[in-house]
C-alpha cells in the first residue's frame, strides 16, 4: 500500500502516538508536534517481531504496506528490529516515547544538526521543530 491511502493511515497512527504520548507526559509541546509530523515507517521497509517465545528464531519480518506494520511503526513505547545479519540483531530504532524525552531533555534549537552516526527518524525530528 502506497500513496494517499498510506498517508492518511500513516498520519493518523502518527497522530495517535503524539496524543499518547502527551497523554503520558512524554516529551514537550514542540518535539512532540515534530514527531507528529515526521515519517517514521518511512525509514524503515521492514521490522522484525517476536511470534512466539523469546528467541530469535520466533521472529517474523513484516513488510511495509502489510496489516499491522504501521500500528509497530507508531507504537508509542516500541523500539523496532529493523535488521537481522547472520542470525544476529544489529539495527533497531528507538522506541518513541524514549525519543521524545531524550529530544526535550537535549533543548535543541530549531535547526540543530544532529552529530554524525544519528540516523533515520530520530535525527529528522529536530528538524522539524518550529523556528
Amino acid at each position: 500500500m502506497a500513496g494517499p491511502v498510506e498517508d492518511r493511515l500513516a498520519g493518523a497512527a502518527r497522530a495517535k502516538m503524539a496524543e499518547r504520548l502527551r497523554a503520558n507526559g512524554r516529551g514537550n509541546p514542540a518535539v512532540l508536534a515534530a514527531m507528529s509530523r515526521v515519517p517514521r515507517h518511512r525509514f524503515v521497509d521492514r521490522v522484525w517481531v517476536r511470534t512466539a517465545g523469546s528467541a530469535l528464531d520466533d521472529l517474523t519480518a513484516r513488510q511495509q504496506g502489510e496489516p499491522g506494520f504501521l500500528e509497530l511503526a507508531y507504537h508509542p513505547a516500541r523500539s523496532l528490529l529493523i535488521r537481522i545479519v547472520d542470525g544476529q540483531p544489529t539495527s533497531a530504532a528507538s522506541a518513541p516515547n524514549l525519543m521524545a524525552d531524550m529530544l526535550a531533555m537535549a533543548h535543541l534549537a530549531p535547526g540543530t544538526r544532529l552529530p554524525p552516526g544519528s540516523h533515520g527518524a530520530e535525527s529528522t525530528v529536530p528538524s522539524w521543530r518550529g523556528t
